[in-house]
């Protein structure tokens, strides 16, 4: 049985027990393995007891924790730094965290590597040691090689081909070897179905009316988001029965603020009960979020690599309103969606496309069921089968 181990970028754990969307493909992947074993799969993480715990379960899958205490990586970063200033080297790490990881893969002899993000440069020296041929870089986000990271890996694994022809298109590698992989979501727990009457209770507990039409934004809130400009756009929308629902945080679990959250949480407190701020929800609890909504938006500014979150809304039975964004186009097909413009005028097109499926409900029913039959392209066994068949040598034509 080949052994594979995936190096998770060690600021949250696996486990997802305080969410993050790589965090939770890989914990998909395990939770696959241990029903199918089709690899002995090791996962490099961050520490964080709730994740420990849970991982004590699992038959299949070894997780390989890294604990560094605050003083150990102060100590090692002056340490890194007195080596450079005094001595003009560098150590092979500036990250301990990614030295630690170097020790396992080292210690256990895995046949394949795989990155799940990160600091990319940070793992130089375990391609120099290992060799390109068995380590693969997985691409979460639109990334743009440098010539030393371009250098660095052979095989990339985007999350759309929108992410493949970006690095391709940037990079002067002629060994480069290029594999989609789409992403998933845990269908088990969006084919959960609440009752009307718990649906009606989570409405009246965010302020919302039972006949309120509902816009839910799910995600990270960021400026590249375009979640104030979701806010702006509703808050232009006449119409008084149509509410907005943003369910995130600035880094999922971790607590944390900015200016432009706390901009955000301005714009919430001025809008008349309007719209609601649910604030970080665990991943386990979101479907019920998306069950109480009506519609989602997805209004991205930035080039999207995937559609995560499209995933979740498809398979709620929500239609959704989308940027035309990178690899997002890739998810979200026309029938189950409004794509709009992210160039000119993102605000006003958000408003009418919102009206429009307020107003126009065969339009709205269209979609629901459209959505939820696109949806079935993005399941967890999909994912963890094309995974692996990059490895298992199933399917391992070069895309």
């Amino acid at each position: 049985m080949k052994k594979i181990c995936f190096i998770s970028p060690g600021i949250l754990p696996v486990p997802n027990t305080l969410g993050g969307a790589i965090e939770t493909l890989l914990t998909n992947i395990i939770t696959e393995n241990e029903y199918y074993n089709k690899a002995n799969i090791t996962i490099i993480s961050s520490y964080e007891n709730g994740a420990y715990k849970i991982s004590k379960s699992y038959k299949n899958t070894s997780i390989k924790y890294i604990k560094s205490s605050k003083l150990e990586i102060k100590l090692y970063n002056l340490l890194y730094r007195l080596i450079r200033k005094v001595f003009k080297k560098k150590l092979n790490f500036s990250s301990l965290y990614y030295l630690k990881s170097y020790r396992i893969l080292k210690k256990y002899n895995y046949d394949y590597i795989v990155v799940e993000g990160g600091d990319y440069l940070e793992l130089k020296k375990i391609v120099d040691y290992f060799g390109k041929k068995n380590i693969y870089l997985h691409i979460h986000h639109q990334l743009i090689p440098n010539i030393e990271l371009d250098a660095i890996f052979d095989n990339i694994i985007g999350t759309s081909n929108f992410v493949n022809k970006e690095w391709e298109r940037n990079s002067s590698n002629k060994n480069l070897h290029k594999y989609v992989v789409y992403n998933c979501v845990n269908e088990n727990y969006f084919n959960k179905k609440i009752s009307n009457n718990e649906r009606r209770t989570i409405r009246e507990k965010l302020g919302f009316e039972k006949d309120d039409f509902i816009v839910i934004y799910c995600g990270r809130i960021i400026k590249e988001k375009g979640v104030k400009e979701l806010v702006q756009a509703v808050n232009l929308i006449e119409n008084k029965k149509i509410k907005l629902l943003i369910v995130g945080s600035i880094n999922f679990a971790l607590e944390c603020t900015d200016e432009y959250l706390r901009s955000i949480e301005s714009f919430v407190k001025k809008s008349d009960n309007k719209i609601k701020f649910t604030g970080y929800i665990a991943n386990e609890e979101v479907f019920k979020y998306y069950q109480t909504a009506d519609v989602q938006v997805i209004p991205s500014i930035c080039e999207e690599a995937a559609g995560l979150v499209s995933i979740e809304g498809m398979l709620s039975g929500l239609p959704l309103i989308v940027t035309k964004s990178g690899g997002l186009n890739e998810y979200v097909s026309d029938e189950c969606s409004i794509k709009i413009s992210k160039e000119k005028n993102l605000v006003v097109h958000i408003k009418e496309a919102i009206e429009k499926l307020y107003n126009d409900k065969n339009m709205y029913n269209n979609m629901k069921l459209a959505g939820l039959k696109r949806s079935n392209y993005f399941k967890m066994n999909k994912y963890y089968e094309d995974i692996l068949n990059i490895f298992l040598g199933e399917e391992d034509e070069k895309k």
